[in-house]
């Protein structure tokens, strides 16, 4: 009797430890809590959006029972990504990658490079993708710089530039130099397919990573960025994930060459991959992901034990006042975290981020 009544009671005990609180929080961060570092350290933030997709206009997200909220959209994205560079002294990048314009866009394309251009976005990558809606004119029109490492022009025998595509950029944050390139996958065959690729050829990446690197260095790069356009190898119809593509490709890389990779799919992925953080977030104007690096002064590198990467932030214009938050995923906690917002009266309050109100 008495193992009896002590099973049930190890039974309770373990049960209440696996009922977890509702979340709350969930890709959003309403507080400000400022980071201290050495006198040998810098902070510095990279910060991203991935597969805009035209998306100017907020999304209307509908909550069942509960009404809609924008999220997303250019404006929202300018006041997330303000507040950004506000908290952390302007010690922040932000980098925009993968298909900035939809495929399907017809006209309507100045408004979208004019909001970026306010917003101040200090690389762009160009692609096949953007090359295919984006004439080289209308880049060149507005003030936002775009980075293409491994398209070749051939009758240049060098990398496709213009007035405002480069071959890489340096970008100086609190004294270090951050060396920027971007580099796709995608192949000469499939180009050849393509009357708009005329005359233009892909490298190899490894190639270009490697060459393009050795040159920031030369420039006085300490730091280096990669901004990947991915193309999935499909065979049998079995899609490799972007992991395992990417996992491919760094197999081919020295180490020591990149210290952070930024995708350009539409889906979440944020964690090291061969040693290396990736950030990618599902992108159509909805996110904004971010890693803050740490530089050592005397070594003159980063230290990577301390890096973080951050969770995305989604771009809320309100919260659900219960959860300080917008998004609810279609999960175990769906009913709960409903019926958690639902007790509020005032179910929506003022979106914030890092402390200052949306």
């Amino acid at each position: 009797m008495k193992k009896l009544v002590l099973s049930i009671i190890t039974i309770l005990i373990i049960g209440a430890c696996a009922t977890s609180s509702i979340p709350t929080k969930v890709l959003s961060e309403p507080d400000w809590k400022p980071s201290s570092n050495s006198d040998t350290e810098k902070q510095i933030t990279i910060s991203s959006i991935n597969f805009f997709n035209s998306s100017l206009a907020p999304f209307n997200e509908h909550f069942e029972g509960i009404g809609e909220v924008k999220i997303g959209g250019i404006q929202l994205l300018k006041t997330y990504s303000s507040i950004l560079k506000k908290r952390l002294d302007n010690k922040v990048l932000l980098l925009s990658t993968g298909e900035l314009i939809n495929e399907n866009q017809k006209g309507g394309i100045d408004p979208i490079l004019k909001e970026f251009e306010n917003i101040g976005v200090d690389a762009f990558h160009l692609s096949e993708k953007e090359l295919r809606k984006l004439p080289i004119s209308k880049i060149d029109k507005y003030d936002n710089k775009f980075i293409n490492s491994n398209i070749i022009d051939l009758k240049k025998q060098s990398p496709l530039s213009s007035k405002n595509i480069e071959n890489h950029t340096i970008k100086t944050i609190d004294g270090v130099k951050i060396g920027i390139m971007g580099i796709t996958t995608f192949n000469n065959a499939e180009a050849r397919k393509h009357k708009y690729l005329n005359g233009l050829y892909f490298e190899d990446p490894i190639y270009s990573i490697l060459k393009t690197h050795d040159l920031l260095e030369r420039k006085g790069a300490k730091i280096f960025i990669l901004m990947v356009k991915g193309h999935k190898r499909c065979p049998d119809n079995k899609c490799e994930s972007t992991r395992e593509e990417m996992e491919k490709l760094l197999k081919r890389l020295p180490p020591n060459k990149i210290d952070l990779i930024i995708g350009s799919e539409p889906e979440l992925l944020n964690e090291k991959i061969s040693g290396i953080p990736f950030i990618q977030n599902s992108g159509a104007g909805k996110f904004l992901s971010r890693v803050d690096l740490y530089f050592d002064t005397k070594k003159e590198r980063i230290n990577t034990s301390k890096t973080k990467i951050h969770s995305p932030i989604k771009l809320c214009s309100e919260f659900f006042t219960a959860t300080n938050d917008c998004h609810i995923e279609n999960d175990y906690y769906m009913k709960g975290k409903i019926e958690l917002i639902k007790e509020n009266k005032e179910y929506m309050t003022k979106a914030k981020f890092l402390g200052i109100e949306i």
